[in-house]
């Protein structure tokens, strides 16, 4: 069974860029003690649950691994959910109430309720600790094991037969226009690892063995190919960005797919190289990207620091953009150096540079320093969502 935490993450990121009509509610059970806490009143409460998810639509029940219950579903009203919740209540505790504080800070709250067009950011975040992806969720002292070749293979076969619909998870890339007013250039899809390690090899990790998580970038690339082969999915997602292996791009499988495709779902498509796959291939990328741009797909480096913007002469690159994964430590480079970098990074012919990971004030500042034309990270989303410009 699949790990009911990395699935009710998913459901959260996948309704992230559009929450406003999407309520969820929250049951504290772990916080009772062990003798409320039995399968058979789980069983009872799941009645009233089931009676608000037929109400929802793209409703879903979520039992998490500490046995807290989320229904989260979209055109619920708070009334039917503290109806609900009352219910609920009552199957776990009859007509007292709870004598705690729970982890959103209700005191004496037995559940809690969230209208996700104002507070969704309060539950993704709670989400991502539950499911493992930030060090408050993490069991303390519980160090997760490098994958095996055995493990791995588990992990490729559970790719092939899922559907990874639930599992993609998507981050917008924002033009910086005029003003600072900022605008979606596309949408970038990726196959969370957090959410694999969860569903498929619970305490282990994938990417502990390098050799072994480089082959299995290649099924998340056939993954993601079978997903963008059907034509509704393409529509769906318009405009995207997807990673690819330069071994995927130049296979057969993907001369079918591109052969599937019209002009325009090309020029809808943006492609991110790693640059260490470029710099290890660099015979068939200077072939393979320019056959791709002329095809009307566009192409991204990924992976650069902002110190390796020194080393590299980006017009011999053959690419649309190239992206930068911001650190703190940028901050400390001498002023000559970052001087150079500022140069190149503000460039106004192609590659753009995208600055990744803008999740603090002092990254936002950087991208305005530089002259940055393209940003991404969690604190762009939100000042996107507050309708604050760059």
């Amino acid at each position: 069974m699949a790990d009911q935490n990395a699935r009710f993450l998913a459901h959260v990121k996948r309704i992230g860029e559009q929450p406003a009509t999407y309520w969820a509610i929250h049951f504290h059970v772990s916080e009772l003690p062990p003798a409320k806490r039995l399968r058979s009143t789980l069983s009872d409460a799941i009645v009233p649950l089931a009676g608000a998810k037929a109400r929802a639509k793209d409703g879903e029940i979520y039992l998490l691994k500490n046995m807290d219950l989320v229904l989260i579903g979209r055109d619920l009203t708070r009334q039917t959910l503290v109806a609900t919740g009352n219910a609920v209540q009552e199957v776990f505790l009859g007509k007292g109430n709870a004598g705690f504080t729970n982890v959103h800070g209700g005191s004496g709250e037995f559940f809690t309720i969230f209208d996700l067009g104002s507070e969704y950011s309060k539950l993704l975040a709670w989400a991502e600790r539950v499911a493992g992806l930030s060090e408050a969720g993490a069991e303390a002292g519980e160090a997760k094991k490098p994958i095996d070749l055995v493990g791995m293979v588990r992990v490729k076969e559970g790719l092939l037969r899922t559907d990874i619909t639930p599992m993609l998870l998507s981050q917008p890339i924002y033009f910086i226009g005029e003003a600072g007013k900022l605008s979606v250039l596309a949408r970038e899809s990726y196959i969370s690892v957090q959410i694999l390690e969860n569903m498929f090899c619970p305490g282990q990790s994938l990417t502990a063995r390098r050799w072994l998580f480089n082959d299995l970038t290649e099924d998340f690339d056939s993954a993601v190919l079978r997903l963008l082969g059907n034509a509704d999915e393409r529509a769906a997602r318009k405009r995207i960005t997807v990673n690819m292996n330069i071994s995927t791009l130049i296979s057969s499988r993907f001369a079918k797919f591109d052969g599937d495709l019209s002009v325009a779902e090309r020029q809808n498509l943006i492609f991110e190289v790693g640059i260490s796959d470029v710099i290890d291939n660099q015979r068939s990328w200077r072939k393979l990207a320019p056959a791709l741009r002329g095809r009307g797909y566009r192409l991204t480096l990924d992976g650069l620091n902002a110190e390796a913007v020194e080393l590299f002469d980006f017009d011999l690159m053959e690419a649309d953009f190239a992206k930068i994964f911001w650190t703190p430590e940028v901050l400390a480079l001498p002023p000559d150096q970052l001087a150079r970098i500022k140069q190149k990074a503000g460039r106004a012919q192609p590659p753009n540079f995208i600055l990744a990971r803008c999740d603090t004030a002092e990254s936002v500042r950087f991208a305005r320093a530089t002259r940055i034309q393209f940003v991404q990270g969690r604190l762009v989303d939100h000042m996107v969502k507050k309708n604050i410009p760059m």
